[in-house]
Parts: structure tokens; sequence; C-alpha cells
């Protein structure tokens, strides 16, 4: 199992029609998460993620889920910020992570006009959901994927006065997908609510 989206290939085949996330706008079943993601991963690739990082910056949401999925068939790492996040300590994380893409929504891409970017492309997240499968160039990039690179990236609460970025590999998650599940007897039939945010939580009251 080379990458975390192993785990979703076989919820697939296993549980094609069976709801698989669902926030208060909409629910994806397993065979719909998996195409949107890769839907996804392809116009990552197109727009030249490279396997370079790629900033989500987005409301916590199955959006957002797709994304996340969409940097992991691309063979690159995310890092999710707080849609809320103040721009000179996104400014910050833009510096350090040197992504490739930033991938937001049309709301949220008004808040970046006038601040350095870095150069960093902005993409849509309508536009990578709009986008062509290109199932070849998916599944070269998840090829290339090992279990020791890093899935995601999670800037801390920078306490220092500047964030760090913490790097989390697919086999940690893979190894904590089978804690869980053999700790907890989580099986099919099992329904999880996430409350927590995907991002490192920050009081920005106090920046």
């Amino acid at each position: 199992m080379n990458s975390a989206v192993c785990l979703l290939e076989r919820a697939a085949k296993l549980f094609a029609d069976r709801p698989a996330v669902e926030d208060e706008v909409e629910s994806l079943n397993y065979t719909e998460y998996r195409a949107v993601s890769r839907r996804v991963a392809a116009a990552m690739l197109q727009a030249g993620s490279a396997r370079k990082p790629i900033i989500m910056y987005l409301p916590k949401s199955v959006e957002m889920l797709c994304c996340f999925m969409g940097a992991m068939y691309a063979g690159s790492p995310y890092a999710p910020v707080d849609s809320h996040i103040p721009m000179p300590r996104l400014e910050k994380i833009l510096e350090s992570l040197e992504p490739s893409l930033i991938v937001t929504n049309e709301e949220l891409a008004k808040k970046l006009e006038g601040i350095d970017l870095r150069g960093t492309k902005v993409v849509l997240t309508a536009e990578l959901k709009a986008a062509r499968t290109d199932e070849a160039l998916v599944d070269e990039a998840l090829s290339k994927v090992v279990d020791s690179d890093p899935i995601y990236i999670m800037y801390t609460s920078g306490s220092t006065g500047t964030p760090k970025g913490v790097t989390i590999p697919h086999r940690g998650i893979v190894d904590y997908a089978d804690w869980v599940v053999n700790t907890f007897h989580f099986d099919e039939t099992t329904v999880m609510a996430n409350q927590a945010p995907f991002y490192f939580q920050k009081d920005y009251s106090k920046v």
C-alpha cells in the first residue's frame, strides 16, 4: 500500500454506492468521491502541481475533502489553512512552503488580491471539478508515490512568530487507520462525525 488513496480505491470497489462523505451542502458515495477526486487530481497535474506542495485555502467541506484526496492522487502533499487566516500569516507560509498551487473558491480568491503570492498559481475549485479526468495521467503520478512520501503538511500555531510546517507521511496515515479500525472495531456500518478543524487551531485574536 504505497499511498493512503489505496484505502479509497478499496472502499470504492467494496462499497461503491454507500455514502462516503457528507456535509450540509452535498453527499457523495464512494464511487462519486473517487471520481471527483481523480478529476481534481488530473486538473492539478495539468496546472503544474508536479509533486510539489499545494495549499488548500478553503472552508471545511466535502469540496475540501475532494481536493485533499485529489492532491493525494496527484502525488502532491497538501497543506490545509484556515479560511480566516490573516494574510501576513499566509504570506509566511507561502514563503516557507513554496507551493505549486493555491486551491480556493471564488469568494476566498478575492482575499488573495494584493498580497505577495510569490508566483504561486491560484486555482479555483470550480475549475478543478469541471475538468476532464485523464486517468492515465493520474495513474502515472500515483505510481511514483512511496509510503514515506509526505501526504500533508500541517503548520503549527507559530508561537515563536513564524509558523512551521510538520510533514506527515502516507505510511503514518495508513498505520493510524489500521490502528483505529482494530482498536475501536469500526466496520462498513460505522458513521463518523468530524468536528475538529482540518488545520492547526490558532487564536488569531492574539496575532
